[in-house]
């Protein structure tokens, strides 16, 4: 799989851009703030069907422009797709090959991307906020469904947490009956997402690391149980519960929305008692076992995007994640001309304040 051709307009710094990527290495060069991740921005918006950088999608549009457009040429095994996306204040459209999408579920699976930027170490250091934003975006590209399932939970949970607020209890029974059944989707398809990842986790970490620590994750929740009926038991039992507490402080604190994915180094947590080095070995090994997971499930290689990374990994981190580079296409950012490998097929472009120039090298 990889991107043929991206067009973009009215998005970030960019008035109007065209691009054309090569199949293998494509190298993005220009200064700090000079609309390299924006490029990775727009092509991960086809993947995950939201934006990675922002908390609302109109974030991206282009001051003083009331709409920005999207356009990804994707070619892969099983035919080409031609993806569009166009952004307002109010919201998105989608569509391919010219057929509007109602839901992000008819329009994900057409392109799958993992990236890699330099916050990804949050995943191990921060809050349970930014694994469940891992899982969710990771298992967002190839499982059917999957986003339309979280905003149906989404939306009954914020139901549930209006009429905790206004104190209006007389419904909440039906509400955390339905809030229940939903969340038991999430949790089942999360655990089985977590259950794969998890061997190739520890896989992809030793080949970084061969005589490291053992790592390992854990998918932590309040649904008990194998099936979704039992699930399903077990969070309307959670819900029952914490609605004393729920009540009192006007939001709803057990559930899918804080699940975590417990991250261990030699059986110790890794946030706390990994180092820096072993954080990024942990990050990268996570990334790896997605782009195996991807493979898998799809039998197409994902594109890689590579924002401003390389340089912050050593020698034996780096030769990890380039072999990967040689497999598939790769879209790159960087401040200056870093090692890659198969050089004489790298597509090169210099970006500087929103124009984007295709050069034939780096000087």
């Amino acid at each position: 799989m990889h991107v043929t051709q991206l067009d973009i307009q009215n998005f970030r710094s960019f008035s109007y851009a065209q691009i054309v990527f090569g199949p293998n290495v494509n190298l993005l060069l220009g200064a700090n703030a000079s609309g390299k991740t924006s490029v990775l921005e727009a092509i991960a918006f086809f993947a995950y069907g939201r934006s990675l950088r922002a908390r609302q999608d109109k974030e991206a549009i282009a001051f003083d422009q009331i709409e920005a457009r999207l356009r990804v040429q994707v070619a892969r095994a099983s035919g080409t797709a031609d993806l569009t996306m166009k952004l307002t204040h109010q919201g998105k459209q989608v569509a391919v090959n010219r057929v509007a999408k109602k839901s992000l579920s008819d329009f994900l699976g057409h392109l799958y991307v993992v990236t890699f930027t330099p916050d990804d170490l949050e995943i191990v250091k921060a809050g349970p906020e930014d694994r469940r934003r891992f899982v969710n975006v990771s298992m967002a590209q190839y499982i059917p469904d999957y986003m339309t399932q979280l905003g149906a939970y989404n939306r009954l949970l914020a139901e549930r947490n209006q009429l905790l607020k206004t104190k209006q209890l007389q419904t909440l029974d039906l509400w955390d009956e339905h809030l229940a059944q939903a969340g038991s989707l999430l949790v089942n398809a999360r655990r089985q997402f977590c259950e794969q990842l998890r061997s190739r986790f520890d896989a992809q970490y030793r080949t970084l690391t061969p005589l490291a620590e053992q790592v390992d994750l854990e998918y932590r929740t309040d649904g008990s149980g194998v099936t979704p009926q039992e699930i399903s038991r077990s969070l309307h039992l959670a819900l029952t519960k914490s609605r004393t507490q729920d009540t009192q402080r006007g939001f709803t604190s057990v559930g899918p929305h804080r699940d975590d994915l417990l991250l261990t180094l030699a059986g110790r947590v890794a946030s706390r008692f990994g180092s820096q080095g072993q954080q990024r070995s942990m990050v990268l090994a996570l990334k790896l076992a997605v782009v195996d997971m991807i493979r898998a499930h799809t039998g197409e290689w994902p594109v890689i995007l590579l924002d401003d990374v390389l340089s912050e990994l050593d020698p034996n981190r780096q030769a990890a994640l380039l072999s990967l580079l040689s497999q598939t296409q790769s879209v790159i950012t960087s401040t200056h001309w870093p090692e890659l490998p198969v050089q004489q097929t790298t597509q090169i472009f210099r970006v500087s304040h929103g124009i984007l120039q295709s050069v034939s090298s780096p000087h």
